[in-house]
């Protein structure tokens, strides 16, 4: 069983967005953490690869959810939807390889600064949200096929195929946050990534070397669509 170790006040903030009922206290709860844990050694969890997988399209949810609460002029919420967003990038940061590290770790910072802000009614502009989202998304995107990849020589199928379907997901919400439109050829390459990935979790009607030639493809994609991207501004780095 794949396990991953993870900063156990991050977790926290990720899972306080789940359960439904209780969920006001769980957050609050898991704000709280978040404030007190820059005094303290930062304890670390272990967790089920599966698990972390499902927690997958956590942050584009509520990425969108915070845009849609800066909208609607609700400041505080859009602040706490982005807090337990980059939560994940945080967590994904904790165990990225040094390929992808960098950049999580610049989106989440990043991130947390946009989250003050917004609590503090300072954002002008959703376009500042929609540019630091593109960033957040093409970062994770690049992490989830890195992740597909190493899977992949691990001979470990299912999470290759879910971690391929999940940076298609994130490198398709990173085009939407810019506007840009994908073309026809970047939509063939992501519906075949789509189909390879289902056939990589169910572990039928896939060849090795087919595969990795798709994730070459959608590396050319996401490399392609960086051009689309505005740069964190330097003076907020």
């Amino acid at each position: 069983m794949t396990r991953l170790r993870m900063p156990l006040f991050f977790l926290t903030l990720v899972l306080g967005n789940l359960g439904g009922a209780g969920q006001g206290d769980a957050t609050e709860r898991a704000d709280q953490t978040a404030k007190n844990a820059p005094e303290a050694k930062p304890d670390f969890v272990s967790v089920q690869e599966e698990m972390w997988l499902r927690l997958a399209d956590e942050p584009s949810r509520l990425m969108k959810q915070a845009d849609e609460s800066f909208l609607r002029k609700d400041y505080d919420m859009a602040s706490r939807e982005l807090h337990r967003a980059t939560a994940y990038l945080h967590g994904s940061a904790s165990h990225a390889d040094q390929g992808t590290k960098l950049a999580l770790e610049s989106s989440a910072a990043e991130m947390d600064r946009l989250a003050a802000r917004l609590k503090s009614g300072v954002v002008q502009s959703s376009s500042e949200l929609e540019e630091a989202f593109a960033r957040a998304e093409h970062a994770l995107a690049t992490h989830k096929l890195e992740r597909a990849r190493t899977a992949l020589d691990q001979k470990q199928y299912k999470f290759a195929g879910s971690y391929l379907d999940t940076a298609v997901s994130h490198i398709e919400s990173a085009a939407a946050w810019t506007g840009h439109n994908l073309e026809s050829g970047s939509s063939k390459v992501f519906a075949l990534a789509y189909e390879t990935s289902g056939e990589l979790v169910t572990e039928t009607g896939f060849a090795v070397r087919d595969v990795g030639v798709v994730l070459d493809d959608v590396g050319k994609e996401i490399h392609k669509l960086a051009t689309s991207i505005k740069p964190q501004p330097a003076e907020a780095k």
